[in-house]
């Protein structure tokens, strides 16, 4: 079962009023201590009354001024341009999220942080004035770290766990895509680890020093009864053991080897959570939204998971695709998918595994009929070749079960009718990030632009259509053989295909020249791409062709990290060195 456009417009209200009701069972919960399960109960705590009320509304104002931004940016183009620009010329990183990343933080760290510290700070004097004791300015300030750091490390968990239902109908429809979710979330997560680790040892040192030496106090930890703030440390060291064992798979070496074992390890993270809520009641308070948000995503991807279609291959070549090589995947629904051109789909094959969920980008849809573009991933246990399962269970039974979560994602923009208009189009792709772009490609020769269920792609030349032209970097010396770009490899093709094979295998084959009258590229190069030089070409032949001054030309990039990363190097170098503007989107495999 996919969302019709109602039924996405109906759960993203739903999504939304997540936020208001959230914000009313925190407040019951404020005022109903009965309600807390904790050790440490901060409804009950006079240090948390006032800051954790003010803290919140600060909070969900942040979240509100957040989509006001979204949204004005999404319809006006200067605030779009300003925050989709990369102001860093090797990488994916745009202002819109080093921005928002660095208020978050100044909010945080700075403004939460001062509220909780002067609550801290004031009930302490206080405290010691009704005591009428000379104030020990270093219990003092230990006492104030300890509290602040708490309160903040709250507040950082609930903005670690909003980005976690990266594929809400509400993020889509503010604009939020998959990519930057993903990386903020990455982000605020090692952000979270570190006040973590702040805060226990500021709440160590606090023990130390007020009251018992360490080795006494820990061989205390547990005495008494729950409630009195006796469990306090040791929900707190299973907390923090949690969050570092999630913490230590997160990284890069660990990560990109192991990507499925590092999605499990967030079980990790849930585990910290429930023994963050045990230690300290405050724990929960800002990340309801996010839980309830996730929530609502579990469901949709359940009732959809349970709903299975048959997936069937159409391999590069007539004969069977060696390991490496790419596969063309075909699934066939019941009614057309209502997807749009940059969007993929949440796929679970049970054969293969039934825990496992992996995204695929899509290719193209073609009435029922829905493509995919994958292959295998070298490297890792035998457990993590998910996709070398799935292309066998294909090959050996001609066919295998799957459910699909979706669509999800950003739909890219240039190609509806009404975008901005371009003199030529450059797709420049590393492997299956050449799915996304045959989506737009087709999208792009349909007049007017393809729509769920379309069963033609239009595929012929016009005299007003810009030039569009193919970049695909694969390690693959057959990839030009590849059923999805045939129609498009003859001397009228409306698409100047330019495939660039960086395989072992390829090294020791010439070149395959292109049918096109005059192309940039043959049709196989056996080598990596030069992607300056094709700009170039591109700018340099629009001005022998065209009458406009200033050509505006879009490129698509979609492909590893570090290829992006160089493009958009090259990229800046041609838009600065040749008279044209150069408006990129990017997908990039961020893992």
């Amino acid at each position: 079962m996919f969302l019709t456009s109602t039924q996405t417009f109906i759960v993203a209200i739903v999504s939304a009023l997540t936020f208001p009701a959230s914000w009313i069972y925190v407040h019951f919960l404020m005022g109903h201590p009965e309600w807390c399960f904790a050790d440490y109960c901060n409804e009950e705590s006079p240090v948390y009354f006032t800051p954790v009320r003010q803290s919140l509304a600060i909070f969900y104002a942040f979240l509100a001024l957040t989509v006001l931004c979204f949204l004005g940016a999404r319809r006006v183009r200067v605030f779009e341009r300003s925050f989709g620009a990369r102001p860093l010329e090797t990488s994916t990183v745009t202002t819109g999220e080093l921005t928002w990343f660095v208020v978050a933080l100044v909010m945080v760290l700075v403004g939460l942080n001062g509220l909780y510290s002067n609550a801290a700070f004031s009930y302490y004097s206080l405290s010691y004035a009704l005591a009428k004791t000379p104030i020990s300015w270093g219990t003092l300030l230990v006492y104030t770290l300890m509290h602040s750091s708490g309160g903040i490390s709250a507040v950082i968990f609930g903005l670690v766990v909003l980005p976690v239902p990266k594929h809400s109908p509400l993020y889509s429809f503010v604009g939020l895509d998959y990519t930057s979710m993903l990386r903020l979330h990455r982000w605020l997560g090692w952000t979270s680890l570190w006040v973590f680790v702040y805060h226990t040892v500021a709440c160590l040192y606090a023990v130390t020093l007020v009251k018992d030496p360490l080795a006494v106090r820990l061989k205390s930890l547990g005495d008494g009864e729950w409630g009195e703030k006796n469990y306090i440390y040791v929900t707190g060291f299973l907390a923090l053991g949690a969050t570092l064992i999630l913490g230590l798979t997160s990284l890069p070496v660990f990560r990109r080897r192991l990507y499925n074992t590092f999605y499990l390890m967030h079980g990790f993270g849930v585990v910290g959570l429930i023994f963050s809520y045990l230690h300290s009641s405050l724990s929960i308070y800002y990340a309801i939204p996010g839980m309830l948000l996730y929530t609502i995503d579990l469901l949709l991807r359940l009732i959809q998971t349970l709903t299975t279609h048959r997936l069937t291959t159409s391999p590069i070549s007539s004969s069977s695709p060696s390991p490496g090589d790419l596969s063309l995947l075909t699934v066939t629904l019941p009614t057309p998918l209502p997807a749009l051109p940059g969007q993929f789909m949440r796929v679970t094959v049970p054969s293969a595994s039934w825990w496992e969920s992996h995204a695929w980008s899509i290719a193209g849809v073609k009435g029922n009929e829905v493509e995919f573009l994958v292959a295998p991933v070298k490297g890792g246990w035998a457990f993590e070749k998910w996709t070398e399962r799935v292309l066998e269970g294909v090959k050996k039974e001609g066919g295998i079960k799957i459910s699909m979560q979706g669509p999800f994602g950003t739909p890219t923009r240039f190609v509806f009718p009404n975008a901005t208009p371009h003199s030529a189009y450059v797709f420049i792709v590393g492997g299956t990030g050449l799915a996304p772009a045959l989506f737009c490609i087709r999208s792009l020769l349909s007049n007017p632009p393809i729509t769920a269920g379309a069963s033609s792609d239009a595929e012929k030349v016009l005299p007003d259509r810009p030039p569009i032209y193919l970049v695909w970097s694969v390690r693959s010396d057959r990839a030009h053989t590849l059923s999805a770009l045939q129609p498009w490899l003859g001397p009228d093709s409306p698409l100047n295909v330019h495939v660039f094979d960086t395989s072992r295998a390829g090294s020791d084959l010439g070149p395959v020249s292109s049918p096109l009258p005059n192309p940039i590229a043959p049709l196989v190069s056996r080598s990596r791409p030069g992607v300056r030089n094709i700009l170039c070409k591109v700018v340099e032949r629009l001005g022998a062709e065209t009458s406009v001054a200033v050509p505006r030309v879009e490129v698509f990039v979609c492909g590893p990290e570090r290829m992006t990363n160089d493009v958009l190097a090259d990229v800046k170098a041609v838009e600065t060195s040749e008279k044209v503007v150069i408006d990129v989107e990017v997908e990039s495999f961020v893992v």
